[in-house]
């Protein structure tokens, strides 16, 4: 197993945590994680004890950072379209199960999908990425930070998430997946990214997909 920290500041985040924690105990779909446990590791600098959450041991990582390694990592592994394929479907199941639990995600990403033994894709989130890749996510004015290359343009605006808004999300997953982890949106930077999408620009085509 895997026993991962959640930094969490305030009260009314970790009656949130934990509530969302005893849904996700629930979930059993073999392409979503299962969360084994939370534990509390108590600090007496700390205001609050800090979860720690037990997850299944995943060989391989994040599928971000698998897809990283497998083009420019040391010894480069080639993953055919087939494979990259099957990454997508993977992940089209598990958040098919859990829209059907009524569950929405917020924060769908390659960094938040981690990878079996067997190469089956798990979708997973439980605030553990957020810190990881911190460049991911924008601070804007007093909201707190959003992964706005991920994120639909009505969430970035109201703060509304919705299944539709998951959608959104696995849409830039998936050119996530194609471009084997590139940045989605090259070139545009993290605040720039509601009037970009507000001009009408989208993700543009990789060139895999021509």
């Amino acid at each position: 197993v895997r026993v991962s920290p959640v930094d969490i500041c305030f009260r009314g985040d970790m009656d949130d945590f934990l509530s969302e924690a005893v849904r996700m105990m629930e979930f059993d779909h073999p392409n979503v994680i299962r969360l084994l446990g939370v534990c509390m590791s108590v600090d007496e600098q700390r205001r609050l004890p800090r979860p720690m959450v037990v997850l299944p041991f995943m060989r391989h990582g994040d599928l971000h950072s698998y897809l990283l390694r497998s083009r420019i990592g040391e010894i480069p592994v080639y993953v055919p379209m087939q494979m990259l394929v099957r990454f997508m479907v993977d992940v089209a199941h598990g958040m098919e199960y859990l829209s059907s639990r009524h569950f929405i995600h917020r924060d769908l990403a390659a960094r938040n999908c981690m990878l079996h033994e067997d190469m089956t894709v798990c979708v997973a989130d439980f605030g553990l990425s957020k810190k990881i890749y911190s460049g991911d996510y924008y601070r804007q004015g007093q909201i707190s930070k959003m992964p706005v290359k991920w994120i639909a343009i009505e969430s970035m605006a109201d703060r509304l998430y919705t299944s539709k808004s998951d959608v959104w999300a696995f849409g830039v997953t998936m050119w996530e997946i194609v471009t084997w982890g590139k940045m989605p949106y090259p070139g545009i930077q993290n605040h720039e990214m509601y009037e970009y999408l507000l001009a009408g620009n989208r993700l543009k085509q990789p060139a895999s997909c021509l």
